[in-house]
């Protein structure tokens, strides 16, 4: 391996070097002896030859010397004695001449603790705290190509004395009743142990076992169990005591017959003996599993806790003692849960027909049935429920009833003839004004004035609102609809803009209800006087007709005047021809208009 060995090496017991010489040959041999290899001769060889400090050769040879495992075990125990709760550390020494290094591994019972690791110094396993369960054979196994070899070491772990358990149920023992008081302790080296104290009715004893058959009076007091090992000593006390059968007496408060929902209510299970009793409720021979051990039931009246009441109570001297039973009633008033009118029509206005409404309500009952009727607004039945139904699981029986009605008018419920509930009043579509939008006047057009705003305000529940308006048949659009919800009802407002006279109605759909709103105008010449010919000329034996056409409402009355004197003829003429035309007829004619809402005039120089 790089290290020259010394010149004539030999007679050391371990290396030897023979020399051989072949004059013929001109040759010369060494060979080099080894004596009980081991695996620190393993290695490179290298002989060099020379036949002068400058001419040399050299050759070279691998060695492997292979030797199996070889370690030792050893325990570092603290003090010489493993206890529970000590720390320890097992150590397995491997020998330097070993190769290949090995893989060791550490096991207990045969159950591998520590993986398999190479290594060429030791593997070690140490335990911080030691546990009972941590005593048990050790074996640490070392493994190459050459062999195996695996030592072991036993762990002893000891413990001192522990009373497991003595003084059961707090000591408490029931008269006339067989009973065992026994001490159990555990330890390493197993502990001895003895009991001592009041055993007057013992029929048998032993070191950690007494039995009392039966229990008497005098056999309370204090028994003693003590236990020891080379380790320590431990003791318990247990003071014996006498127990009481369990006992109980069930009442409710206040001690009312029927209770009414929401109502409070107290159920009291008043438990007796020692130790003390478990409780456990039963409603209608059902166990309840959320009162287990609660003595005090503070509840609000409901159709749930309705029902046959009992408690049971236990503990070590009686078994599944029953109670009284206490009869909890809980009463429901008939009455009507809820109501509600649900519109059947379309909200849009495809047609003037009657709407459809249905009025619904349910109501609600317990322990009897309810039934439930429809009255109008004078007292009439209408409709009434007619049904059977199983009582929802924890709630007072429903009963629904459901009517379609296209009558308006003020509707009750009512449930079992005891209790009423209205439901608001049903308005089907009505007018509730027709006006016009922004005056007090009537509705005039004039020059000044020549279009008004009318407005109709209808109003309905619970459908819907929509009003169309028309005049003379023809349908008219509205410019501005709003919806306003009262109190009582929903109510649109409509306004319709016109600039004509006439007859405009407005009209609820879903409703025959409708208001029609009259439009006059003041007198209004149809051609205006820049456009007629107030001066006309006309050829003799020709004729002439004069334009005093006009509009109005209500109708105008047309009177004419020639040169001052009234024309009977031309009444209500609105354009008067003048046929044949004589030079006498060269004069001057006026006609005048004239309504209750103004007069108009004009004039006419022939």
């Amino acid at each position: 391996n790089g290290s020259i060995l010394p010149d004539g090496v030999s007679g050391n017991g371990k290396y030897t070097v023979v020399s051989i010489y072949i004059p013929a040959a001109r040759s010369n041999s060494a060979q080099l002896f080894i004596g009980t290899p081991v695996a620190l001769d393993s290695g490179t060889y290298m002989c060099m030859a020379s036949t002068s400090p400058t001419v040399n050769k050299t050759a070279t040879a691998r060695l492997e010397v292979t030797a199996p495992p070889v370690f030792d075990v050893t325990s570092l125990v603290p003090n010489g004695t493993l206890l529970v709760g000590d720390t320890f550390t097992l150590q397995c020494s491997i020998e330097e001449d070993v190769y290949p290094l090995p893989a060791i591994e550490w096991s207990k019972n045969k159950i591998m603790l520590l993986p398999a690791k190479v290594s060429d110094i030791s593997y070690t396993y140490s335990v911080s705290s030691a546990r009972l369960s941590d005593g048990g054979v050790y074996e640490c196994k070392a493994n190459n190509t050459v062999g195996t070899i695996m030592k072991s070491i036993t762990v002893t772990v000891e413990a001192p004395p522990n009373i497991k358990s003595f003084c059961e149920e707090n000591g408490v023992v029931c008269t006339g009743k067989n009973t065992t008081l026994e001490c159990s302790a555990s330890g390493v080296p197993h502990p001895d142990v003895q009991i001592t104290g009041v055993h007057s009715s013992a029929v048998s004893t032993n070191v950690s076992t007494i039995f009392l058959k039966p229990v008497v009076e005098s056999d309370k007091g204090l028994y003693t169990c003590t236990t020891n090992n080379r380790h320590g000593v431990d003791m318990e006390n247990c003071t014996v005591n006498i127990g009481v059968s369990a006992d109980a007496h069930l009442s409710v408060i206040p001690s009312n017959i029927t209770f009414q929902e929401g109502d409070s209510l107290q159920l009291n299970c008043a438990t007796s003996g020692i130790p003390t009793p478990t409780v456990v409720w039963f409603q209608n021979g059902n166990e309840k599993t959320k009162w287990r051990n609660m003595t005090v039931l503070m509840l609000i009246a409901a159709v749930e806790y309705h029902g046959t009441y009992q408690c049971v109570v236990s503990n070590l001297c009686q078994r599944d003692k029953y109670s009284n039973s206490v009869m909890v009633n809980v009463e429901v008033p008939c009455n009507i849960a809820s109501t509600s009118a649900i519109c059947m029509s379309n909200s849009t206005c495809p047609s003037l027909q009657q709407q459809t409404v249905s009025l619904v309500a349910e109501g609600r009952c317990f322990p009897v049935m309810p039934t439930v009727v429809l009255l109008n607004e004078m007292g009439g039945e209408i409709s009434r429920s007619n049904i059977t139904t199983s009582r929802p699981p924890e709630d007072a029986y429903r009963v629904p009833l459901e009517v379609t009605t296209t009558q308006a008018g003020k509707y009750t419920f009512q449930i079992d003839g005891t209790n009423r509930k209205k439901l608001e009043e049903i308005t089907f579509p009505s007018i509730q004004s027709a006006t016009l939008a922004n005056a007090s006047h009537p509705v005039v057009l004039t020059a000044s004035q020549p279009s008004q705003e009318l407005m109709c305000v209808g109003c309905s529940y619970p459908c819907h609102p929509d009003i169309q308006w028309s005049k003379e048949q023809t349908m008219q659009t509205a410019v501005n609809n709003t919806l306003t919800d009262t109190k009582d009802a929903l109510c649109v407002t409509s306004k319709l803009t016109v600039s004509s006279p006439g007859d405009y109605k407005c009209q609820l759909c879903g409703s025959m209800d409708e208001r029609t709103l009259v439009v006059n105008a003041e007198p209004t010449f149809v051609t205006s006087d820049t456009s007629v010919e107030l001066n006309p000329t006309v050829n003799e034996f020709g004729n002439l007709v004069l334009d005093c056409a006009v509009t109005g409402r209500p109708d105008v009355i047309i009177r004419w005047t020639r040169d001052g004197n009234a024309v009977p003829a031309w009444n209500d003429q609105a354009m008067p021809m003048l046929s044949n035309v004589q030079i006498s007829e060269n004069q001057r004619y006026n006609c005048t208009v004239n309504n209750k809402h103004g007069t108009v005039t004009r004039e006419f120089v022939v």
